[in-house]
């Protein structure tokens, strides 16, 4: 028969190959928005250390923003007794209620839902409507001097009492 069976063999070997490599490539893209999860840990994060700034400094009353150039930013804002935490960009309805569903899913896994949080109040996770943010436990008034965009994901802690 000759050597074109084995050239055949190993051109459909290297391009299987090929595709296989790119395919690698193209799921290791992180061109992307990233994942409801990541941004999620990432909101948790903020709102973290924005309640960790209010609890040092409480008469602070400042809006916080935070994100590198072309990442997620992320919005806290202190008033005098609470901290709200949210993101400073829709990705859409489905999108914004799976990071929603993600934050919630994080603090219950590490035992943040439910109980009193570090500066003291009870955490309130869920998708704003433009005044209150609307939890698995009901609807919590967001503070007048904190809004956040209806149909976004936040959080929301009481800091002092």
């Amino acid at each position: 028969m000759g050597p074109f069976p084995q050239m055949m063999l190993a051109a459909l070997i290297l391009a299987a190959f090929a595709l296989a490599s790119q395919q690698r490539l193209a799921i290791a893209s992180h061109g992307g928005p990233a994942p409801a999860r990541q941004i999620a840990y990432l909101l948790r994060s903020h709102h973290s250390a924005a309640v960790s700034f209010k609890l040092a400094n409480p008469a602070t009353t400042q809006t916080i923003v935070a994100g590198e150039a072309g990442m997620t930013g992320f919005i806290s804002c202190a008033d005098a007794k609470t901290v709200v935490t949210t993101i400073d960009q829709s990705y859409g309805t489905a999108r914004d209620q799976q990071i929603a569903g993600e934050l919630l899913r994080q603090s219950v896994s590490s035992g943040q839902t439910g109980v009193v949080a570090p500066g003291g109040g009870v955490p309130g996770i869920g998708l704003s409507d433009g005044t209150q943010l609307q939890t698995g436990f009901g609807a919590v008034a967001l503070p007048a001097a904190c809004p956040v965009t209806a149909g976004l994901p936040a959080m929301q802690t009481r800091v002092l009492p």
